[in-house]
């Protein structure tokens, strides 16, 4: 790995908190592998983004995953039809881009590339308001505003219990608890905000129907971009150390089911493991 990315930062983190397996990591990010295709939401929400972008900036202009291949819906048995989920994302991509065209929203580049040091991220969007608007919360743009914009297509838009939700994101709570949901998509925010200048939006669309649609901005001050470039270098140490004396496997059986490297590996759970309840 040449490159501190936002996704190697949430994962190392996980794996020194006991949760990411040491396999996935090494060979993630140190033999530089991209593993499998990802889970079907995964694959959902790349297609989702690929029709969207072509919406917007004309045919043959999608987004691309890492993989580099145009994604493609998963059928019908009969071959005549994409599955629901698929159709649904159609739906979507024109509700979003209604609502681009509506806020003034200009798309100025889709899935680059940038990097800032020994920093890189991929942007979903970057983009320009191209009219004045006022917000009901008191926020106003005007006519030239540039931002990132992130796109997720999830079906956990209220729900406050997956890290990966979206249900606690405006929430504040008292003393120095932060939710995992903000520390995980907080990640992202200040990566692509130190690298980019600009402020960051997550634009949020339900998966599961054709209503939920969630815009947040999130507040990066230059506090939090000090300690996530000292945490980014730190775990970029801390990756070359396990790498020197060896990483840890966290064999799950649900996991293990899933993971593209099952077949070779010989410390996949078969059975259940144990886990220790400390009261």
């Amino acid at each position: 790995m040449k490159k501190i990315t936002q996704s190697f930062i949430i994962e190392m983190r996980d794996y020194l908190n006991g949760g990411s397996c040491g396999h996935i990591i090494r060979e993630k990010w140190i033999n530089d592998r991209l593993l499998g295709e990802g889970s079907k939401a995964v694959k959902l929400g790349a297609y989702f983004e690929y029709i969207f972008t072509e919406m917007m900036l004309g045919k043959g202009k999608g987004s691309l995953p890492k993989d580099g291949k145009i994604p493609q819906p998963e059928m019908m048995a009969s071959g005549k039809d994409m599955l629901a989920p698929y159709r649904l994302a159609h739906v979507n991509a024109e509700r979003l881009k209604n609502y681009f065209d509506l806020m003034g929203i200009k798309i100025l580049s889709a899935g680059e590339r940038l990097t800032k040091g020994k920093f890189e991220g991929t942007l979903d969007l970057i983009c320009q308001a191209t009219k004045d608007i006022s917000w009901s919360n008191g926020m106003k743009w005007l006519s030239g505003y540039r931002f990132v914009t992130d796109l997720k297509y999830a079906g956990t838009i209220d729900d406050k219990w997956s890290p990966y939700g979206w249900g606690q994101m405006t929430i504040d709570y008292q003393g120095s608890f932060i939710s995992p949901q903000k520390a995980i998509h907080g990640t992202q925010a200040i990566q692509y905000h130190y690298i980019t200048g600009l402020p960051f939006y997550f634009m949020v669309i339900s998966s599961t129907n054709d209503i939920d649609v969630k815009f947040f901005k999130v507040e990066v001050t230059k506090d939090h971009t000090t300690k996530h470039i000292a945490e980014g270098n730190d775990l970029f140490e801390k990756l070359k150390f396990y790498n020197e004396i060896g990483w840890e496997p966290r064999p799950e059986i649900s996991k293990c089911a899933e993971c593209p490297l099952k077949i070779a590996c010989n410390d996949k759970a078969i059975y259940p493991q144990i886990e220790i309840v400390n009261l």
